[in-house]
């Protein structure tokens, strides 16, 4: 039994040494592949290795970025101006990518990777990142740039910066009443357009002051303008349930048209004096009355008998008319044509 086990492991010996020396002889005639010649002779194909660079090849270069701001006044950046963090990686490498984060205290609001670019005759790249803020806060700007082949990582942040606000008045005509403008129509009230405090742009105010049970007068403060920033201000559905209608809040006299909740346009306006009040109540507009009638009311929609909303010359920030709603004449044509035959009014205190 012994000597049929020594002579069986004999045969196999034998056979896998014809085998490996027949593969041998395939590789050599281009029969196997590199990897299957590595197997046979008892190695391991090993891609790292073979991907490891050059050992005489340079090492990467030591890199610096450096961060430079401008725009700001006093370290803050006045709201809707423009901020410019202008940025250099030194030494200059073709290829090089940095990305730029601006960041709102630990948020990222804005990123942008870019190539630096060389400085012409210098041995350094630049690059640069601009954008306008008004929302508050504190920002900064980061930019970091992963390691590469030529250079090492690198990485570098501006110091911190807050927003300032200023003070606004009618008849001011400066990118900053545009950009008062531009966040009194994010909230829905019917201002002006372009960079003027006009007309359109008091009532507007005017309309938010009421909103937000201030004193009512036509002047826009620097936390007027930090409260708008920040998107908050605006009018709340008083009933969100309604669809598209109207709601006149007797008390802040003001009217806004929404679509459920949603508020599309909000007015400043006057309802009824304490002898012939306005109503509370939910009631469908019913007659719509284009142009002025005998009484001067002006593109009027009715909604309960003879009580309507319509444009009127005179429209004092407090309750002074017959128990109907009025609106600046300006804006009554606006409302005239939003509101719809069967639109529910929701009058309330």
């Amino acid at each position: 039994m012994q000597r049929h086990r020594s002579l069986l492991v004999a045969l196999t010996l034998t056979s896998l040494a014809l085998g490996a020396t027949s593969a041998s002889a395939l590789a050599q005639d281009g029969g196997l592949d590199a990897v299957a010649q590595e197997a046979i002779d008892g190695t391991v194909a090993d891609p790292a290795a073979k991907a490891a660079p050059n050992p005489g090849a340079s090492p990467a270069k030591p890199a610096r970025i450096g961060l430079r701001v401008r725009g700001l006044k006093g370290g803050k950046l006045k709201a809707g101006d423009k901020v410019t963090v202008n940025g250099t990686l030194r030494p200059f490498a073709k290829g090089e990518r940095v990305t730029l984060l601006l960041k709102r205290g630990n948020k990222t609001v804005r990123r942008k990777t870019m190539y630096a670019q060389q400085k012409k005759g210098k041995s350094f790249g630049k690059f640069k990142i601009a954008d306008k803020i008004a929302k508050s806060g504190r920002y900064s700007v980061q930019a970091i740039k992963k390691p590469s082949p030529n250079l090492r990582a690198a990485k570098d942040r501006t110091r911190t910066f807050k927003i300032r606000y200023p003070d606004l008045n009618p008849g001011n005509r400066n990118s900053y009443v545009g950009l008062l403008n531009r966040l009194l129509a994010k909230q829905g009230y019917a201002t002006d357009k372009g960079k003027h405090y006009g007309g359109a742009t008091e009532r507007a105010v005017l309309a938010f002051r009421k909103v937000n049970r201030m004193s009512r007068i036509t002047n826009i403060s620097s936390s007027n303008l930090k409260k708008l920033a920040n998107g908050k201000g605006g009018y709340k559905a008083k009933y969100p349930g309604s669809g598209k209608h109207v709601e006149v809040d007797v008390t802040r006299q003001v009217m806004a048209l929404l679509k459920g909740d949603k508020v599309i346009k909000t007015y400043h306006v006057s309802t009824g004096s304490s002898a012939t009040p306005t109503p509370s109540g939910t009631w469908r507009f019913y007659r719509k009355e284009p142009g002025y009638n005998s009484l001067r009311m002006y593109y009027s929609v009715y909604y309960n008998r003879g009580y309507a909303t319509h444009g009127f010359h005179d429209v004092p920030t407090y309750p002074a008319s017959h128990g109907c709603t009025r609106n600046p004449e300006s804006d009554s044509k606006y409302i005239y044509n939003w509101i719809d035959i069967g639109d529910l009014i929701n009058v309330y205190r």
